[in-house]
């Protein structure tokens, strides 16, 4: 992030698309601000409710209407509002369901809208079940996914259709689970002593047909399809990590950490934009500096 802001030419235009959900919209948000303080244009895509509680909750209202920076809304098969006035949820399960069958058309129609075409489009790595990547291949508009978690987080991910094809999962049955075969090391690139336990636990699924773990498949499958990654981490943390990754991936880029990067816009820049959080629930004051970690 050492550039120097961009003068005198056409800006650049960044179309980001989070996965719906705050620690996702949160991270992805912050890149957006950096890039934007370094003079790209900037468009952000939330699903509707999303933005709703983005907006009332978390302050992000203040960025909307910055000049070069403008949020746009996909459905999220939500009503607009409920009979007994609280605010509409849905299971992760169900939103992945409405958005497999019903993002890509919204967005298209929404690129389309643009006054500015995108330069390029910066996606979340765990939303390309939306079919978004053939979406852009056609477009031609270059897409770059960004990990939101770290390079540790990344490789989890991608063994997954790795392990599938080793046959090492799914696992034969449930007492699997508890016979010790979980404490089985894993071979996997730039980490050490990983056990398969250590895996996220939608990984170790036991049916071939769990839609989860093929969640979790698909996503390494489709990675292999984008020549360009970003991961939320920076090589000092994970040096062997990221170059087994850039092995793989040569055109890989590191951004991190973000929050120390975004403390460095100076407070008079902060102020204009009058931007104060990323939650999407409303805060409780009462419950102020009353966690132990």
């Amino acid at each position: 992030m050492d550039a120097k802001p961009i003068v005198g030419r056409k800006k650049p235009h960044v179309v980001f698309i989070p996965y719906p959900a705050q620690s996702h919209i949160k991270c992805m948000l912050k890149l957006a601000r950096l890039l934007h303080h370094r003079g790209l244009e900037i468009t952000f895509i939330n699903t509707e409710w999303n933005h709703k509680r983005l907006f009332k909750y978390g302050g992000s209202s203040g960025l909307d209407g910055i000049l070069g920076f403008r949020f746009k809304t996909v459905p999220d098969g939500l009503p607009s509002s409920s009979a007994d006035g609280t605010e509409p949820t849905q299971t992760v399960e169900e939103l992945g369901l409405y958005l497999l069958t019903n993002f890509l058309d919204p967005f298209l129609d929404l690129v389309a809208g643009l006054e500015t075409p995108p330069t390029c489009i910066i996606c979340d790595g765990t939303m390309t079940f939306t079919n978004i990547i053939d979406a852009t291949e056609k477009l031609k508009i270059p897409i770059f996914l960004y990990w939101t978690m770290a390079a540790s987080g990344f490789m989890a991910f991608y063994m997954a259709k790795i392990l599938l094809e080793k046959g090492i999962l799914p696992l034969k049955d449930e007492s699997y689970l508890t016979n010790g075969y979980t404490d089985t090391l894993l071979e996997v690139p730039g980490m050490q002593k990983v056990r398969l336990r250590d895996l996220p636990e939608h990984l170790l699924a036991t049916k071939l047909d769990d839609p989860s773990f093929n969640w979790y498949v698909d996503s390494a499958r489709r990675a292999d399809k984008v020549p360009h990654v970003i991961i939320h981490t920076f090589d000092e943390l994970e040096a062997p990590l990221i170059k087994e990754i850039k092995s793989r991936f040569p055109h890989t880029y590191t951004v991190g950490p973000l929050q120390l990067l975004v403390n460095q816009i100076t407070e008079n820049e902060t102020k204009k934009t009058n931007f104060n959080g990323y939650s999407l629930w409303k805060e409780e004051p009462e419950c102020y500096n009353s966690n132990v970690f």
